[in-house]
Formats: structure tokens, C-alpha cells, sequence
């Protein structure tokens, strides 16, 4: 009988630390946790729903500016979103399980902004075709958290074929043809 309860109690603890870890499979995952344990708000909105909000805001926009939005937002697949002002309390204080999922699904950081009251992180997703299929951003503060997953497929070589990536590289390149 002894060994059977022994038995029982080591299975449970097992099967809780393997539950633990499971909610943080992937981004989604977290964002879903963050969701259902925090104090907020969240929501998807498909590709197709993106471009038409794009092309109706960019009515008022002048031709340049509106071909960009419009060639940014025509990989866009899905955007998802947390905004909550209680944290969950096993999130960790150092979004230590955030990081941890994020490297094991192969995310790279690519920004990292910290102030005193605020963190905002920015990494992405990009297979070995340099195709950049997710983006994950990170705002946390004292005050909320945002949770933000972009499916995308953009593709390296189309972002710095687009027109507003051109439009920067000769800025960026005339002050020093000036120079010269």
C-alpha cells in the first residue's frame, strides 16, 4: 500500500512539472496563458481583414506612403494580441519562460529596448530560406504587458527590394555622398 502511494505521488508530480512546461510550448501558448491568468484583453484578426482596414486607412495617404503600408501588410497572415495590466503570477518577474520558448522554437532577438519602468523586445522567426515567417514583441511595464505574434511570410529579399527600404537606404546613404 505504501509503495503504492509513493507511487501515485511521484506520477502526479511528474505529470503537474510536465504540465507546467506544456503551457509554454510555443508563443501562442504563452499568449493564451497570459490571457487566461491575467487581468485583460486579447484578440486575432485574420491577414485578409489587415489588408482591408490597410487599404481603407491609406485612403488619406499620399501615393508613396500608401504603397508601402500596402506592400508591408500583403505578407501579413494573422496578427494576435494580449494587453493585460496584471501580469500573471507564474510568468516570472524576468520573463524567463517567455525567453526560454521563444529560443527553443528558434526565434532570434533582434531588439532589445530597456528603460526603467519598461522592456520591449522584438524577435523573429526566419527559416533558412531567409523567409521570415513570425514576429513576437514584447512590451512589459509596471503598469501592463502586451504580447504581440505576427505570422507573416516576408521574405528578406523582398523587404529590401520594397520602396520604403530603398527610399531609407539613399537616406541613409546621402549624408555621406555629402560628406564626400
Amino acid at each position: 500500500m505504501r509503495l503504492s502511494t509513493t507511487l501515485f505521488v511521484l506520477c502526479f508530480l511528474c505529470l503537474s512539472v510536465g504540465e507546467t512546461h506544456a503551457q509554454y510550448k510555443n508563443a501562442d501558448k504563452i499568449i493564451s496563458h497570459v490571457r487566461d491568468h491575467g487581468n485583460g484583453w486579447a484578440f486575432t484578426i485574420p491577414g485578409w481583414l489587415i489588408r482591408t482596414g490597410v487599404k481603407l486607412a491609406s485612403m488619406d495617404m499620399d501615393k508613396d506612403e500608401k504603397d508601402m503600408i500596402r506592400q508591408l501588410s500583403k505578407s501579413i497572415k494573422k496578427l494576435r494580441i494580449v494587453v493585460t495590466e496584471d501580469k500573471p503570477t507564474d510568468f516570472g518577474l524576468d520573463n524567463a519562460a517567455l525567453i526560454y520558448t521563444l529560443n527553443n522554437e528558434e526565434y532570434e532577438p533582434l531588439i532589445k529596448i530597456r528603460d526603467e519602468a519598461e522592456n520591449i523586445n522584438l524577435w523573429a522567426k526566419i527559416d533558412g530560406d531567409d523567409l521570415i515567417k513570425n514576429i513576437f514583441v514584447s512590451i512589459d511595464s509596471d503598469e501592463e504587458m502586451v504580447l504581440l505574434k505576427l505570422k507573416t511570410d516576408l521574405s528578406l529579399d523582398e523587404l529590401t527590394q520594397m520602396d520604403f527600404f530603398q527610399e531609407y537606404k539613399k537616406r541613409e546613404l546621402s549624408p555621406l555622398a555629402k560628406n564626400n
